[in-house]
């Protein structure tokens, strides 16, 4: 299941109009350090420094996340 439909109605986020498509990852999602890292790479590939220090940023939480709390597959 995507996570909009998953989270449909529970998520709302400051900024971004009702019904905006969003893709969120969490932390305990196994597969999402690695999209992190590509899309930390298409924002260097763009010049976006800044945004790629703070997607690597993430990156560092969802590790550490993930060492104190473990990871799956998403469902």
């Amino acid at each position: 299941m995507s996570s909009e439909a998953k989270y449909a109605g529970r998520l709302h986020v400051e900024g971004i109009p009702e019904g905006e498509p969003l893709f969120l990852f969490r932390a305990q999602d196994k597969l999402a350090t690695e999209a992190l890292a590509r899309y930390k790479e298409a924002c260097i590939s763009a010049g976006l420094e800044d945004m790629a220090r703070s997607v690597d940023a993430q990156i560092n939480r969802f590790v550490d996340w993930q060492v104190v709390n473990g990871s799956k597959l998403p469902d």
